[in-house]
This record gives C-alpha cells, sequence and structure tokens, in this order.
C-alpha cells in the first residue's frame, strides 16, 4: 500500500511543478507519467481527469502552508510578551517561513494563474493562503491599538500592502535577473539580512504613535535564535 501511495504523492508533486511553469492548458499527463515514472492508468485510477489532478495538486500546496502556526515553535515565550512583541516575532516567523519553503512561492504562482484565469479554486486559495493569515495578524493590530501600542491609520491597507508584497516577492528575480540590481536584492544573503527587516521596519514605523522617531518593539535574541533553528531544522533541510 505504501508503494502506491508513495506513487500518488510522486504524481502530485511533478503535476505541481508542470502546472506551475506550464499552466493548464499547456500541461500534458504524458509529461507527468514520464517525470514520475508511472503511467496514465495509475493517473486515471487517482485523479479521474486533468482536472481533477490539478484539484490535488492545488491542495497538496494549500495543505502545506499555514502549518508554521501550528508548530510555532515560541508558543510559550509569546504568553508572556507585550502584543507588540508578538506582532513582531510573529511577522519574522511568517517572512523567514516563506523565505525558505518552496510550497509558499509554489502558492504564489497557483495563486497568480487563478487571479489571471478568474479560475473556480481562487476563492479557496485566497482563503488559505491570504485571508486567514491576514485576519490573524489584524486582531493582533487591533489589540495593539486598543492598548495604544499603535496608531490608528490604514492599518488593514498596510498589512495587505506588506502582505502582497511579501507573497510576490518570488517574482523579483524573475524581473530583475538580468540586472545589476539582482544579487543585492534577491541573494540569499541579502534577502535574509535585508528583507524581512525592511518589512518590519516598515510596519512598526507606519504604526508607531509618532513615525518620526520611529519605533521598534524590544526583541530577546534567543527567541529569534529559536525561530531560526526551526526554520532551518524543520522547512529548509526537508525542502
Amino acid at each position: 500500500m505504501k508503494k502506491i501511495d508513495d506513487a500518488k504523492t510522486r504524481i502530485i508533486k511533478v503535476a505541481i511543478e508542470e502546472f506551475v511553469n506550464k499552466g493548464f492548458d499547456g500541461t500534458s499527463i504524458s509529461t507527468i507519467t514520464k517525470k514520475a515514472n508511472t503511467n496514465k492508468a495509475m493517473v486515471n485510477y487517482y485523479f479521474g481527469n486533468k482536472n481533477n489532478l490539478y484539484k490535488e495538486a492545488l491542495n497538496y500546496t494549500m495543505n502545506r502552508v499555514g502549518y508554521e502556526t501550528r508548530d510555532n515553535p515560541i508558543k510559550t515565550e509569546l504568553k508572556n510578551l507585550s502584543i507588540d512583541q508578538v506582532v513582531y516575532y510573529d511577522i519574522y516567523f511568517h517572512l523567514s517561513y516563506v523565505l525558505v519553503d518552496k510550497y509558499e512561492s509554489i502558492n504564489a504562482k497557483f495563486f497568480t494563474r487563478e487571479i489571471l484565469k478568474q479560475g473556480e479554486n481562487l476563492e479557496a486559495l485566497s482563503q488559505k493562503v491570504i485571508l486567514s493569515k491576514f485576519e490573524d495578524l489584524l486582531g493582533k493590530v487591533e489589540e495593539g491599538i486598543k492598548q495604544k501600542i499603535f496608531k490608528y491609520s490604514n492599518y488593514k491597507y498596510l498589512l495587505f500592502n506588506i502582505m502582497m508584497n511579501v507573497m510576490f516577492f518570488d517574482y523579483g528575480p524573475i524581473l530583475f535577473g538580468n540586472t545589476k540590481y539582482a544579487n543585492e536584492l534577491f541573494a540569499e544573503e541579502a534577502v535574509k539580512n535585508n528583507f524581512r527587516y525592511f518589512i518590519l521596519d516598515l510596519f512598526f514605523k507606519s504604526l508607531s504613535p509618532d513615525p518620526s522617531k520611529g519605533y521598534m518593539p524590544k526583541i530577546d535574541q534567543e527567541i529569534i535564535n529559536k525561530i531560526d533553528a526551526y526554520i532551518y531544522k524543520n522547512i529548509k533541510d526537508k525542502g
């Protein structure tokens, strides 16, 4: 049974790569079966047709994202922190996660294709990839506003803008790939050292009661190290 299940997963993973890179119409079942080292009979047995295989591939990627919230390694620490510190670590965790997990990138590309064709899967993808994360962070920001830690000023637009920047960051290397800015903006070290802190700085400066002075909550480097260790052990190393 495990061998059969492995074959199904192998088909799905190859299908994901094909659908993301070539789109639905450009993807061939024959190519998928060849790369997955299987045959059309197995594809038909598990999925019935190409449309069902596409949905399975989409569901597979959607189910991979978001588990960083459930498996958050600093849940205990978060209970004893101020709301601005909680928000900081949440954003840092999510940014770190996005920058190393290939399924976040895949979801962004699936999402783009669904938007362009107004596909039937757009609502489900939006709920899983965008809305759930938006509402989770929104609730924490509004709590910070109640506590007068954050100011009340277009914060929903701020959250939307930041999420879009993060979600579609993977298109940067495509757009800037042959320019002199590519390495500075998108090389791994530049991403690690600059992008996360740019987003965090933008976020807290925008919500600061006094933007001219800037604002950043007090951060414990041990918690940051714990997040980094978790991300690289449980996500990046597993691919």
